[in-house]
């Protein structure tokens, strides 16, 4: 059944899309003392997003909050920091608050991601104060579980050095195929593609993601095919909220809902982050031809290729982890961390459809599978450079929106950016896409901000002034 479908059947009448902006002054400043002393502080109380929220969901329905839990704190960070970067535990319960008042006692919630496979979820899950979300629920019965994604898990050293690996069931995810219809395939080409099936014609892009196997990325991003391996939690589920944060990103401009939904895969090797090499040799690693760059890719591939001595594989990291902090402190771009990587939002789209589109089973439907909506937790945003390591900024808002396209043009406004300067998120709006992701065009969108209803456009930034872009991004979106 269509979810617009289920929508109508819900309440009796059409829910139309909408967007809602609270005015947050800040997260419950004793919100860690109260969840330990057994109670947790509503925030944002009577705001009518809350309202809307409650809406897409009835009793029974299985629903799963995609956090933005992308690492735990770095060495020499401040916990501000840490905020900027990571979904707050308060948010998580005050969407709980909600989602189990609409499914009563019936229905299941889960919450969390698929962080990066160097993190450690404990930490995560104590410092965001996220963890106790679940303990608080379990003492009052409540069915509300938290889930690390990941199948890989391999944590590392403030060296760099990998400390030991945790591999995880891999029934637990869901290879999908995009084929064709994957938005990386425009990279290929449709005549290279057919040369390449017979088994000539230029190499496929080099599809790249860091710390892994560039063997296995390729095995699922190239000149055929295009797979995806996908959490069953998400797929499993009847409605998906999405809490990002409000910062910036290296390789894509903004996140927000769209490259949030990276979260979703158990697998981080099928990504494409980039396309090794430089601009001028048809990759996207970073500008110009590439001269110079070579021993960097080169130690990248021994680094992580898998199948040689651990020793050697160790001090690959150990290089590469260090080479890539040196150039990054010495303003040089590398992985694709500018606004000429042409790969990375692609990818982010095809999860962006998978988790409207992708059945149970992993099989790409004509119809949406399930309810997607989102509150992107902007009380502590983030600029600079995300999405590791952002500078807080009190943007003070909460942004809830039923659609992931509209809602990053929300979203990109408030931190004072043209959207249509991001191709996350200018793509996102095409409705000749396969599998299309907005819901209606831009101009019949309003917008209620602290009670006034305003149109999309008029959205302004929330600091009074464009969040600071990453150094990749400046120029582009400063302009």
């Amino acid at each position: 059944m269509a979810v617009r479908d289920r929508l109508v059947n819900r309440s009796g009448h059409l829910v139309q899309e909408s967007l809602a902006i609270a005015t947050v002054p800040g997260y419950p400043p004793r919100w860690l003392e109260d969840v330990q002393a057994g109670r947790l502080p509503h925030l944002a109380p009577g705001w009518p997003g809350w309202q809307r929220l409650k809406s897409f969901m009835r009793p029974g329905d299985k629903v799963f909050l995609l956090c933005n839990f992308v690492q735990e704190r770095r060495l020499g960070q401040s916990r501000s920091a840490t905020l900027a970067k990571c979904t707050h535990g308060s948010v998580v319960h005050a969407v709980c608050e909600q989602v189990l008042a609409a499914l009563g006692d019936r229905g299941e919630v889960l919450y969390g991601n698929a962080p990066l496979q160097s993190s450690d979820w404990g930490s995560l899950m104590q410092e965001t104060g996220a963890g106790l979300v679940e303990r608080y629920y379990r003492r009052r019965g409540k069915a509300v579980q938290q889930r690390d994604l990941r199948l890989l898990v391999a944590p590392r050293n403030h060296l760099g050095a990998q400390k030991g690996t945790i591999r995880r069931d891999p029934h637990d995810c869901v290879e999908i195929e995009l084929g064709e219809r994957s938005l990386l395939h425009e990279l290929v080409g449709a005549q290279d593609a057919a040369l390449r099936r017979d088994g000539v014609g230029p190499a496929a892009p080099k599809f790249r993601v860091s710390d892994y196997d560039h063997r296995r990325t390729e095995q699922c991003q190239n000149a055929i095919n295009h797979k995806y391996i996908v959490s069953r939690h998400i797929l499993d589920a009847d409605v998906v909220i999405h809490i990002p944060k409000l910062k910036t990103h290296e390789k894509v401009g903004v996140t927000g809902a769209l490259k949030g939904v990276v979260g979703i895969v158990g697998a981080k090797e099928c990504l494409a982050h980039y396309r090794a090499g430089g601009a001028g040799e048809g990759g996207d690693e970073f500008p110009g031809d590439g001269k110079g760059r070579a021993w960097q890719t080169k130690v990248r591939a021994c680094a992580n290729r898998s199948g040689q001595r651990r020793w050697t594989r160790q001090a690959g990291r150990m290089l590469d982890r260090n080479a890539v902090r040196l150039l990054g402190r010495c303003g040089v771009t590398y992985d694709g961390a500018w606004h000429g990587n042409d790969t990375c939002w692609r990818m982010a789209l095809d999860l962006a459809r998978i988790v409207h589109y992708a059945d149970r089973q992993g099989r790409m439907r004509a119809d949406r599978q399930r309810t997607n909506v989102c509150l992107v937790d902007g009380i502590v945003g983030g600029e600079g450079n995300g999405p590791l390591s952002p500078s807080p900024v009190a943007s003070n808002t909460l942004l809830f929106a039923d659609d992931l396209a509209i809602c990053d043009v929300a979203a990109t406004r408030l931190m004072g950016f043209d959207h249509m300067r991001i191709p996350l998120v200018q793509r996102a709006l095409d409705e000749r896409m396969a599998w299309p992701l907005a819901a209606r065009s831009l101009d019949r969108v309003d917008c209620e901000i602290d009670n006034e209803t305003v149109p999309l456009q008029e959205i302004g930034p929330a600091l009074g002034r464009p969040f600071q872009p990453s150094a990749g991004w400046a120029r582009h979106l400063l302009a």
